[in-house]
């Protein structure tokens, strides 16, 4: 009898951690399909998400966390709408609890890689509280990246979005918003 407890203990133990990362990752992804979004714009939160399996366990549960605070991922007509800056293509609106991703509605090539760069770009901030990397070309560089660069870099970019150590965290000061570009 007393071996049958043990071994049913450490059986019920093994198990549990596992248990508990599933969790987190199926709120994520059940959250992410009750957010107030674009449908077109979904897409890329599920290409993100889908792939934050890949990170540290630290960096991966607050990429399923945060995607818990986002509520609004929308094309808007007028930047000037959401942000003093008329020239963005793209902003994540963040703050502790809560997190927004507004796409300029006249992004030229809605279908390509520059769209799929604005949007993994802007997730990066809200979702991977990643800032702008600005000393070499990067889906965080502050600036869209040329079509040609990004068909003939998508794949490293895009691997070096999840495996690249040197992205400055983008952290909140108060729990006042702050906007990314």
């Amino acid at each position: 009898m007393f071996r049958i407890v043990i071994v049913f203990l450490v059986l019920a133990g093994c198990g549990y951690p596992e248990r508990e990362e599933v969790s987190l990752k199926e709120s994520a992804f059940s959250h992410a399909l009750e957010i107030d979004a674009d449908e077109d714009l979904r897409p890329y939160l599920f290409e993100v998400l889908t792939r934050c399996e890949s990170l540290p366990n630290a960096r991966r549960d607050e990429c399923y966390k945060n995607v818990k605070k986002l509520t609004v991922i929308k094309y808007v007509d007028d930047m000037s709408e959401v942000t003093p800056n008329e020239d963005a293509v793209g902003l994540c609106k963040k703050s502790a609890t809560n997190a927004k991703i507004y796409i300029k509605t006249d992004v030229e090539d809605k279908e390509g890689l520059r769209m799929r760069n604005i949007m993994w770009h802007e997730i990066g901030h809200c979702v991977l509280s990643y800032d702008h990397v600005e000393d070499r070309p990067h889906i965080m560089s502050p600036s869209v990246l040329s079509e040609k660069y990004l068909g003939e870099n998508w794949s490293d970019l895009a691997n070096h979005f999840f495996t690249d150590t040197n992205i400055p965290n983008f952290s909140l000061t108060s729990e006042s918003w702050s906007d990314q570009y």
